[in-house]
């Protein structure tokens, strides 16, 4: 909602404000049905938040993972526009610009090694304290292998409504992989 809302919001006065001025000001910033939806199902009297339809991890899904990974969320929210569009058009569902979030990991790494260890300095006689990725690179290998690559994955959520009629589309990952590619790197 906030991302929908983002050209009428003041930044400065969001910062300074405690919750229910916040939800004040994004809810007086609304002017489309989706960001109106999206404020009602999170602030509301009835909460409805979006349910995961999908998730893809490197691992299993590299492609689709490269794809989207990284994305600044500008060309996500682009394509999951156009993958709703998409969807809607292949399964008669309403899927209006905003309905569908994709959660990509950012592209900063988010595991770095600052652990020192102590190891023997074979030319000075001594000890010296190095760093753990110096001494075992093997180590800061699998972190980033295991956690951003496995860990962090590509997801896709959208109104609980409609998220089990997304979920058996057929042909979904290929259409995220296509919304992804889209809007390019």
């Amino acid at each position: 909602a906030v991302w929908l809302c983002r050209d009428r919001l003041d930044i400065g006065r969001m910062t300074r404000s405690d919750d229910a001025s916040f939800v004040g000001l994004i809810n007086e910033a609304a002017d489309c049905e989706t960001a109106r939806q999206l404020l009602d199902g999170l602030f509301g009297p009835r909460r409805q938040l979006h349910k995961r339809v999908v998730a893809y991890d490197a691992g299993s899904h590299p492609e689709l993972h490269a794809a989207l990974a990284g994305q600044p969320y500008d060309r996500l929210a682009v394509a999951a526009d156009r993958l709703a569009e998409g969807l809607a058009g292949a399964t008669g569902l309403p899927l209006p610009a905003g309905s569908l979030i994709i959660d990509a990991p950012p592209a900063e790494k988010e595991i770095e090694f600052r652990l020192h260890v102590r190891s023997r300095n074979e030319q000075a006689g001594g000890y010296q304290w190095r760093q753990l990725a110096e001494v075992s690179p093997v180590t800061q290998s699998l972190a980033h292998r295991q956690f951003d690559s496995l860990v962090k994955q590509v997801r896709l959520f959208a109104p609980a409504e409609v998220a089990a009629a997304i979920r058996k589309q057929a042909g979904l990952e290929e259409m995220i992989l296509e919304a992804g590619r889209s809007v390019g790197t």
